[in-house]
């Protein structure tokens, strides 16, 4: 008897003990938790401006001074909110793993399509939009 009470001991404890550690869990988000506040320039020199920058509240965009100096001035276009200089909004229409896709509306009501992909190493970021072009950011360590 004794041995199968320890038996049924050993069992049950082996059954209530787990491998999971949560520490040890890699969660995936999306394109905006992912890439928050990660830099991108549009050429593979520090000096390359514009960089962008895309958060979940919006995005940053560091221009150039010139000639370079190494300083940027800095705006910030929230999702929704219409551009103080142009007057475009910018809205979320897609927010995966890799992929940012986005329309803009401009202040005489025109609407367009754009898509953020990063490439499978991540260093890079594609942009194309609806009027078929298309060019390539650099991922960059700060603005």
């Amino acid at each position: 008897m004794k041995k199968l009470i320890l038996l049924l001991s050993v069992l049950f404890i082996v059954s209530c003990s787990s491998d999971n550690n949560d520490d040890a869990v890699t969660k995936e988000g999306n394109f905006l938790d992912v890439y928050n506040g990660v830099a991108w320039r549009s050429g593979p020199d520090p000096g390359d401006c514009p960089w962008y920058a895309y958060s979940p509240k919006g995005t940053k965009i560091y221009e150039c001074k010139e000639p370079f100096n190494g300083e940027c001035y800095e705006f910030t276009n929230l999702w929704g909110v219409p551009d103080i200089e142009f007057g475009y909004i910018d809205t979320v229409l897609e927010n995966s793993k890799n992929l940012l896709k986005l329309e803009r509306v401009d202040s005489n009501g025109v609407s367009s399509i754009f898509s953020l992909s990063v490439s499978e190493d991540g260093n890079f970021l594609n942009y194309s939009n609806d009027a078929g072009e298309t060019f390539k950011l650099y991922k960059a360590s700060a603005p």
